[in-house]
């Protein structure tokens, strides 16, 4: 199974967010080491990147980390994949998805695009993602039964699937994208700046930030 993941950065008038997408890192860190050989994985950070590795690889599924500086990015690129390749499989998870069942309902019906959503950590609803697909079920069945940790819509645009509020077991089982490679290509380019996630979770409320919330409260260190 061939997997896009999509951190995606507007590049027209250069690079707003100039830090190695290490939030995607990790997802695609932990898929391997889940998943192995069974998956193949490329990370993109510019929309251009993607779209000329669709010249010699059509994907399976990709996904998208939705933030507030790239909000429309994401929205534009889903749909065009979609308009190329109807069948392919498109999750967004970030910020920009609510953990709230009636704003995930509205995102998705705004943005047909979009196949499953997931709020908060994406390690977890992307294994479940992936390990439905694995069973043969078709995209309307998984979209129809629902997805352990994603959203959907079924046919009669009711929301199907659960959350998954934290990453349930222990964040060391998490591998370093760092010392798995995977942050190489960003590493190599002098336009990207490392960054550490040592800790997740913050036990403040502050309604400015996305981490002020009650699920987001207990503190986990790497």
């Amino acid at each position: 199974m061939v997997i896009f993941l999509a951190d995606l950065q507007n590049s027209y008038y250069r690079y707003i967010r100039n830090s190695v997408p290490i939030g995607m890192g990790y997802v695609a860190a932990y898929l391997e080491s889940i998943f192995g050989s069974n998956i193949e994985v490329h990370q993109f950070r510019k929309f251009e990147d993607l779209h000329n590795a669709l010249a010699t690889q059509v994907p399976d599924v990709v996904a998208f980390g939705s933030y507030s500086w790239n909000t429309e990015l994401t929205r534009h690129t889903a749909a065009y994949l979609k308009q190329r390749f109807p069948d392919i499989v498109i999750a967004v998870g970030g910020p920009d998805v609510a953990p709230v069942p009636f704003m995930a309902t509205k995102l998705l019906k705004a943005v047909p695009q979009f196949d499953f959503v997931f709020p908060n950590e994406g390690e977890a609803p992307m294994r479940e993602l992936l390990e439905a697909i694995f069973t043969g079920r078709s995209l309307d069945e998984l979209r129809q039964c629902g997805v352990k940790g994603c959203l959907s819509l079924d046919d009669q645009g009711s929301l199907t699937g659960t959350i998954i509020d934290r990453y349930e077991g222990d964040i060391e089982d998490i591998p370093s994208p760092y010392l798995s490679g995977l942050m190489d290509q960003f590493l190599a380019n002098s336009d990207y700046l490392p960054i550490i996630q040592t800790a997740r979770g913050c036990p403040y409320r502050c309604t400015f930030c996305v981490s002020g919330k009650d699920t987001w409260s207990k503190v986990k260190k790497f």
